[in-house]
């Protein structure tokens, strides 16, 4: 299985499985920052053999991967950039992943 990693501007964060919330609020694993940032913006979803997901809470909840507006739910592929509000973070595989198509 992939593994992923979200680069962010404080640093690295390891996309091991399961969920991750995107936010302002302090219990947010991805931290984002602007205002209009909800506490709970949106989810991304780690899914075993899958690329992730990225899925806002709510239609007020602006996301973007790679310059377009998610509507509903988006894939994020190595080399996307995910921004949520004024914060922009880079998927990318971790080194010591394998490929996705790899045995």
């Amino acid at each position: 299985m992939p593994l992923y990693r979200l680069l962010a501007p404080t640093g690295s964060i390891p996309l091991a499985g399961g969920e991750l919330k995107i936010g302002s609020s302090p219990d947010c694993q991805v931290r984002a920052e602007g205002p209009d940032v909800a506490s709970h913006h949106a989810r991304l979803v780690v899914r075993k053999g899958l690329m992730p997901l990225v899925i806002p809470c709510s239609a007020s909840c602006q996301v973007f991967v790679d310059g377009h507006e998610v509507a509903g739910q988006a894939e994020l592929k190595p080399g996307a950039t995910l921004r949520v509000g004024t914060s922009e973070f880079h998927l990318e595989l971790s080194s010591d992943a394998a490929p996705a198509d790899a045995p």
